[in-house]
């Protein structure tokens, strides 16, 4: 007989550090590929260059406040599509 096996997330220190490092990798990536995008893309989305820099002034623990990007770009008249 097999039994079914949980799929329940580790929770031991190895496996709550390595959920760290992937999130802090996941910031990084959002914060580059922010940085990239030059001021007329940028405009296109209804953003500025400082909705970006103040996002990145934030501590790279933090993740992207995309829903805060987001409502910016809702007042800028240009819902997400």
């Amino acid at each position: 007989m097999i039994t079914s096996v949980s799929r329940a997330p580790a929770q031991g220190p190895l496996a709550r550090a390595l959920r760290l490092v992937r999130q802090l990798w996941r910031n990084r990536r959002d914060r580059r590929f922010l940085m990239t995008m030059s001021d007329s893309l940028l405009a296109d989305l209804g953003l500025a260059r400082g909705d970006i820099e103040r996002e990145l002034a934030r501590p790279l623990h933090e993740p992207v406040r995309w829903q805060e990007l987001q409502a910016i770009r809702q007042r800028a008249g240009r819902p997400f599509r």
